[in-house]
């Protein structure tokens, strides 16, 4: 077993007949007639971009992390020569190290042609993975928790000091072959060189060992957006052996929240300038470095970069990345917001360099570079269906958070994408982003539901928002034409009057008691699902007080203070199961509800199908395809969908099959115990393995007991698969696997 395809083929153990989930990116989607490359993709909110060959082609793709989920999207390189052509590649996601957290980029440190990966620490510094990948299998493994910088003649060695919003420039700045770090001091505003000394002390690259050789880097300070050239503060240690005593001087060493750092050098001169954004700022700032490799000066500063045309301007916390994008050999400029409270769509601005790649011209393109070719609703996503015009096939209905509109408000929509496809091959055409003319209504997070209320033979509509209530239109289109909804009920009138769940209302409508009568599942901020139980009458609902707390499910991390618990309640072969989306990107996987509504829910899965598509998932499931299996649609809060085709377990079904292949994991995520339990009929000799997300065994124990606890002491952070194998005494062999993360 060399490989476990853990994105292209999503395993998990199944009760009933399941299906098992396909990513698939094929499924053609069509914005006003135009055809999107890579509708599914996900999204984009807050962006970092880096170059990175990930399968070892000869060609650089791009590696997008969002800080909407801290996840990391890989987009192959089509490789053509002057053009900036990329193809979404999820089967890659699933292969990047764990845990990826608050920022990531992609550098070569050790000079062996594949990047590897920085991010951060928690609890501050450098977290580097070394890329040791080959062709056909990507890997990363943990080099450093934390890079260490040695303060000379200060304070001695401790961790890099970089923050979770504090992106260090690492380049070679002193051009030795080695990558340095440039840092903003731990609470000041002068700018810290971190001379990495692999080559000086080892006499190789692969290391990263940093001398803080110089405490303000280009004699210049910044604080409040406002830059001080020619700084008297700034102590003169430029030379590498000469020890002088760290600054104590004060002056301006206001807290440094957060900041982005690229070097590059924009003047052909070889020593390297740099563009600084800020977390409080709407601009990134340019400072011209006018010193030597050894002495670097800043003489020159300004706001409109790359020009007055067309400078970089997000309203908070712009940062800028400089990578060929298109094929042509010269690094262009890639600008992105890089907090929440900014731009969410037309976020990642590309400027084409006209010049040579040590000294470029940047001219603006476009402000959507990739987010054009996918489907991107700007903050969320919470995709539902509805057959909108009658014609017998289902459309998607998208609701969103918001687009950001300058300065500081948002605007909320309900996007109608129709199928245009066939009852076996589906494919959707947005023709309509504003549907219903919802945003007119001024709310956040609208949330849609939709299904037969009234029992007149079309679905009617509920919207939630994030006040935590709902609101109720009417379908009164005659039957066979397209839907025209009216308002009907909200908070202060009609069947949906007093109800009001907090904040974020995620309602499903859905028949929960199984009596033909639509109720009301609503998910919300704190994590909780609540239950309207529909006791009326097909044709007039009344619903019943709240039932808070229904199942005791609860989508809630701990440490974490949301939920955003988004239900998609199914019923097949008879039994009821709950699909939960959450904050974190986790989707919860719920069973024991048929015949227990009043009690608690049994937790069988807490990463369904070891799916992860970013924060605040919300999964709506439907037979797209006409073949007998639900389909999945999921939305996350980047602002984009991911598809899954639904498909037959590979193993069959047999009478039997339930019995052997169910098994609870938990807790899940685990720290040094994963208890693994099965059903209470199988009693046979199992074996249980454990492999990593390239399909490594890295554990294997055996037990024919119905639970078992699996010591994790030995296993890294990070993403895995477990494999249980029953022997039933006739011979045959039933297989069942589930992932889970360790902590």
């Amino acid at each position: 077993m060399k490989y476990i395809p853990v994105i292209v083929i999503l395993l998990f153990s199944k009760l009933s007949a399941q299906p098992l989930f396909q990513r698939l990116d094929t499924v053609k989607v069509y914005n006003f007639g135009n055809q999107l490359k890579n509708p599914w993709a996900g999204g984009f909110n807050f962006t970092e971009w880096s170059a990175v060959d990930i399968d070892l082609d000869g060609h650089k793709d791009l590696a997008v992390f969002d800080k909407s989920g801290e996840i990391i999207r890989i987009f192959k390189n089509d490789g053509i020569p002057g053009v900036s052509s990329y193809s979404h590649a999820a089967q890659f996601q699933s292969q990047m190290p764990t845990p990826i957290s608050s920022w990531a980029f992609f550098q070569d440190y050790n000079n062996d042609t594949r990047q590897d990966l920085f991010t951060y620490t928690l609890g501050g510094g450098m977290c580097v993975y070394k890329n040791i990948s080959t062709p056909g299998n990507v890997q990363f493994t943990l080099l450093t928790r934390a890079t260490i910088s040695n303060f000379l003649g200060g304070s001695g060695l401790t961790g890099t000091p970089v923050n979770a919003v504090a992106i260090p420039a690492v380049a070679d700045i002193d051009n030795d072959g080695d990558l340095d770090a440039l840092t903003f001091q731990s609470g000041g505003t002068k700018l810290e060189f971190h001379k990495n000394i692999s080559i000086e002390q080892y006499g190789h690259l692969d290391s990263l060992r940093f001398d803080v050789v110089d405490y303000c880097w280009g004699d210049a300070t910044e604080n409040n957006c406002e830059a001080t050239l020619n700084e008297s503060t700034c102590p003169l240690m430029r030379l590498y052996n000469q020890a002088k005593k760290k600054e104590t001087n004060t002056t301006n060493n206001t807290m440094h929240s957060g900041s982005c750092l690229l070097c590059l050098d924009i003047d052909g001169d070889n020593d390297e300038d740099l563009l600084l954004g800020d977390i409080s700022c709407d601009s990134v700032e340019f400072f011209r470095n006018a010193g030597s490799l050894t002495n670097a000066h800043f003489d020159y500063t300004t706001k409109l970069f790359p020009n007055a045309t067309n400078p970089i301007s997000f309203k908070q916390f712009p940062c800028s990345y400089f990578l060929d994008v298109d094929n042509d050999g010269a690094r262009d400029l890639i600008a992105a917001p890089n907090i929440v409270a900014s731009e969410n769509y037309k976020s990642v601005w590309f400027y084409k360099n006209n010049g040579p790649d040590n000294a470029p011209n940047f001219q603006f393109v476009k402000k959507t570079f990739l987010q054009e070719q996918m489907l991107d609703f700007g903050e969320g996503a919470f995709p539902t269906t509805l057959d909108y015009d009658s014609d017998g096939d289902m459309d998607l209905l998208v609701g969103n958070f918001g687009y950001y509109i300058p300065v500081s408000t948002y605007s909320t929509k309900l996007a109608l994408l129709e199928n245009t496809g066939t009852a076996s091959n589906p494919k959707f055409n947005l023709v309509n982003p504003d549907y219903a003319g919802l945003s007119s209504l001024n709310l956040r997070n609208l949330a849609p539901a939709t299904g037969d209320l009234d029992g007149d033979g079309d679905m009617d509509l509920i919207v939630g928002d994030a006040n935590g209530r709902m609101t109720y239109y009417k379908n009164t289109a005659p039957i066979g034409s397209p839907a025209n909804f009216v308002f009907e009920s909200d908070f202060s009138t009609g069947i949906l009057a007093g109800m009001d769940v907090g904040l974020n209302a995620y309602p499903q409508i859905f028949d929960v008691n199984n009596d033909g009568l639509k109720d009301l599942l609503v998910g919300e901020y704190e994590g909780w699902l609540n239950y309207y139980e529909n006791r009326g009458t097909v044709t007039v609902p009344q619903f019943n007080p709240v039932v808070s707390h229904f199942g005791n499910v609860h989508t809630v991390v701990p440490g974490y203070f949301e939920g955003q618990s988004a239900p998609c309640m199914v019923r097949e072969n008879g039994v009821t199961r709950v699909l939960v989306g959450s904050e974190r990107g986790y989707i919860y996987r719920f069973g024991n509800i048929d015949g227990n509504l009043a009690g608690n829910f049994s937790l069988m899965d807490t990463i369904y199908c070891g799916i992860r598509e970013g924060e605040n998932v919300a999964p709506h499931l439907f037979d797209f395809d006409n073949d007998g299996l639900k389909d999945m649609v999921l939305g996350n809060y980047s602002g984009g969908l991911a598809y899954f085709k639904g498909t037959p377990n590979v193993i069959g079904i047999e009478e039997n099959q339930a019995v052997y292949s169910d098994m609870v994991l938990f807790p899940n995520p685990a720290n040094d115990v994963l208890n693994i339990k099965f059903n209470s009929f199988n009693n046979t000799d199992k074996t249980i393995r454990v492999y990593n997300a390239i399909g490594r065994q890295l554990l294997q124990v055996s037990t024919d007991e119905a639970s078992y606890s699996l010591k994790l002491d030995n296993l890294q952070a990070g993403f895995y698969i477990l494999e249980t194998v029953s022997n039933i005494p006739n011979g045959k062999t039933y297989k069942s696997n589930k992932t889970f993360i360790k902590q």
